[in-house]
């Protein structure tokens, strides 16, 4: 059994499952929504979206929510 054939209840790290699924020249987006700002941020970037440093990105993004601003 190949990593693509794993069963469901396996679960691969997203830089596993971006690896698995992505070659090295493809683009892939990548779409960050706050939906307490009405904000969203989006990265069209080659693979490197598995990229130790682009994960810490979006777990950061993920852990820290909405950012309110003061006028």
């Amino acid at each position: 059994m190949n990593e693509s054939e794993k069963p469901a209840g396996d679960s691969a790290t997203a830089s596993e499952y971006i690896n698995d699924n992505f070659k090295p020249s493809d683009r892939i987006a990548v779409l960050v929504l706050n939906r307490n700002l009405g904000e969203t941020t989006q990265r069209i970037r080659l693979c490197r979206s598995a990229s130790p440093e682009f994960q810490a990105w979006l777990r950061y993004k993920n852990a820290n929510g909405p950012t309110f601003m003061s006028a």
